[in-house]
């Protein structure tokens, strides 16, 4: 627990610390767009007032009854028996993919001896960005053919909190334009599928359940957090895999024991790098401070940042805990303390898609290895760890690309 000067906030590490704050209901609040607005000189502040103003009113931001009705409405699109039904149509569309990148058969019949082509391409391009993307859009029920300008927009408001691009003023100007360019569009929008997100949003603020302007906010976020993370977690959970060769065996041999890595492959990627919260002013924190250093005292307003780190790229954070995850740094299959990882967080503020995300990864996985178990190849690392980019991001943890290599397994 310590304080990062040029963030101006503090920094929790330990997993039992970061479970308590996530929990704490009350004490600590998920909108942290105050202390956004304190980092911008004060004679710009009003200036994006509009923006702050979008910000609060996303899911990640509501508390008590607000959230209640917003979680209340979202529920009936996002039902198990819904998200499970997304898994056919994920899986033709992986399968599809995977054999246009790797010249197999369109068919789907591999050949005597299977594919003998080699080839290089960027397993974010064919896999991790389009798959949750498509599948995102088609649960919000928005148009496929916007979803280059909808990357762009998530990507816009998403850098105004972990941006290392430009000033934050700069970023802020860019997330106001594109919260603009949405707004009008979603406007212009026909209604959408009648069990989609759009259409029950929708419906909430015309039965008066849920207030108008909390519906561009929360498609946006939902565009962004539906897709950002999972792209993160399968690109970096391939490469976590390429780097443990005698794991990567087994799995391009029992496509199947994915399921089983699951918990710890959102563990070791930790797509979400960082989870904020904010001391509410004028609250005691009770018996949170008996886990602080001690003299340590927080002050109403500070914000709090949980860094769960990223255990595959080497960086520090609850998820290296070694008092809970033992070898933190290593892919371990079998590992039972992995499902106490918080990628997608803790408390009433977890993640809404989670499901959602896990489908994603165990489809795309499974199905990129079967097809290269059914054609005979293998796949490996096109260029050295230390010359992969990285987002320009302190809260996100994802791949620009990830250059990968298939061949025959002969070769």
């Amino acid at each position: 627990f310590k304080w990062n000067s040029r963030k101006r906030c503090w920094e929790v590490t330990g997993y039992d610390l970061a479970v308590r704050i996530l929990r704490k209901e009350g004490l600590l609040t998920a909108n942290v767009v105050p202390s956004l607005r304190a980092k911008l000189p004060a004679q710009h502040r009003e200036r994006y007032t509009r923006l702050f103003d979008f910000l609060s009113c996303q899911l990640l931001s509501l508390e008590g009854a607000p959230h209640r009705s917003l979680h209340k409405a979202l529920t009936p699109a996002l039902t198990p028996a819904k998200v499970d039904a997304l898994k056919p149509s994920i899986q033709k569309d992986v399968r599809w993919r995977v054999r246009q990148a790797v010249g197999a058969s369109a068919a789907g019949s591999p050949s005597a001896g299977g594919c003998n082509l080699t080839r290089t391409w960027d397993l974010v391009a064919v896999l991790a960005e389009p798959i949750p993307m498509e599948t995102i859009l088609a649960l919000l029920g928005l148009p496929l053919e916007c979803s280059a300008q909808f990357k762009s927009w998530g990507d816009a408001v998403e850098d105004v909190f972990g941006g290392q691009r430009g000033t934050l003023q700069q970023r802020c100007d860019v997330a106001l334009q594109a919260i603009s360019e949405f707004e009008e569009l979603l406007s212009s929008l026909p209604p959408g599928p009648p069990a989609s997100v759009l259409s029950c949003l929708r419906a909430a603020a015309e039965k008066g359940t849920l207030p108008l302007d909390q519906l561009a906010p929360n498609m946006l976020l939902m565009i962004a957090a539906g897709h950002e993370t999972s792209t993160g977690m399968i690109a970096s959970s391939v490469l976590a895999l390429m780097q443990r060769p005698e794991l990567l065996a087994e799995v391009q041999a029992n496509p199947g024991c994915v399921a089983g890595l699951l918990d710890e492959l959102a563990r070791m990627t930790s797509p979400v790098a960082c989870l904020l919260r904010r001391v509410t002013p004028g609250r005691p924190l009770g018996d949170l401070t008996a886990c602080l250093p001690p003299g340590l005292q927080l002050e109403g307003g500070q914000e709090l940042r949980v860094l769960l780190g990223a255990p595959l790229r080497g960086h520090a954070g609850v998820h290296s805990d070694p008092c809970i995850f033992s070898e933190p740094n290593l892919l371990k299959a079998g590992r039972l303390e992995a499902r106490k990882n918080l990628s997608f967080g803790s408390g009433k503020h977890s993640c809404v898609g989670v499901r959602l995300a896990r489908l994603e990864l165990q489809v795309v996985l499974e199905v990129l290895f079967e097809t290269l178990k059914e054609n005979n190849m293998k796949i490996s690392l096109a260029v050295p760890t230390d010359e992969l980019r990285w987002r320009d991001s302190d809260t996100l943890n994802i791949l620009h690309e990830l250059q990968v290599v298939t061949r025959p397994k002969n070769m």
